[in-house]
């Protein structure tokens, strides 16, 4: 049963490296299709390691798009919290569709700063109470 288990963890292991270098090559390494040039203004001829930044920003983008949607919208609407959760997701399905990060930026409007009410967050006189056992 041991090497069982072991063979199996073994293969998952693998198949996630394998899965993982595939998607970074192709992010890295193959041509952008002619929408993708459309999309980013990108040259016809062969491009550079640094004018495919922004191709690969954006494939990786869709690659997360299409894995974990809703854990992406979550954890970038936690860092931004100023920001709601449809305009973070709006922002993610226009930066995979090729949007400059300049274009996206004037497209959001920051949500109104809200305040915890300070009231209901103060504590009573002499703090925490313990039970003392005898």
């Amino acid at each position: 049963m041991r090497l069982i288990l072991k063979t199996l963890w073994a293969l998952a292991r693998i198949a996630a490296i394998t899965a993982s270098l595939t998607v970074s090559g192709w992010a890295a390494l193959a041509p952008p299709e002619p929408w993708e040039q459309r999309a980013l203004d990108l040259p016809p001829r062969s491009l550079t390691w640094s004018e495919r930044q922004p191709l690969r920003e954006m494939r990786l983008m869709r690659v997360v798009l299409h894995v974990a949607p809703g854990l992406a919208t979550d954890l970038l609407s936690r860092a931004a919290p100023s920001l709601t959760r449809t305009e973070v997701s709006r922002v993610l399905d226009r930066a995979a569709q090729g949007v400059s990060p300049e274009d996206l930026a004037k497209e959001i409007t920051p949500a109104p700063e809200v305040r915890p009410n300070t009231v209901q967050q103060r504590r009573g006189p002499g703090g925490a109470k313990f039970l003392k056992v005898e």
